[in-house]
């Protein structure tokens, strides 16, 4: 989980460097070396790695088990329900995360998972 969160704000530091970046309109930038091109393969094969993980660890293979999402208008605005449970059988568990963003994180899933 450490490195997670290290690549995460590894991203961050990256995309705040394209800002300082910039470049005169007319002038060429200069070439990228191949070292920076070779670090950000390595990000995008972790990045690639931990989605994969996420989604096999957390994947509803329940014949039982539902999965599902949609919009639904509660006090006149659209908002976002995920159902998702190995057993439909049992009662929903209603979370309101407060927001703002995506309480559906890998954190969260694994700490709700067993209710």
């Amino acid at each position: 989980m450490i490195r997670f969160i290290f690549a995460c704000y590894l991203l961050l530091f990256c995309l705040g460097l394209g800002m300082f970046g910039q470049v005169a309109k007319g002038q060429q930038p200069p070439a990228a070396p191949s070292a920076i091109d070779s670090e950000y393969r390595k990000f995008d094969e972790l990045v690639s790695f931990v989605r994969a993980r996420n989604a096999e660890q957390y994947a509803i293979l329940s014949p039982k088990g539902i999965d599902e999402g949609s919009f639904v208008k509660i006090g006149g605005i659209e908002q976002w329900i995920t159902i998702r449970g190995q057993d439909r059988d049992n009662p929903v568990l209603l979370f309101l995360h407060g927001g703002p963003g995506d309480v559906t994180n890998p954190w969260s899933f694994a700490l709700f998972a067993p209710w």
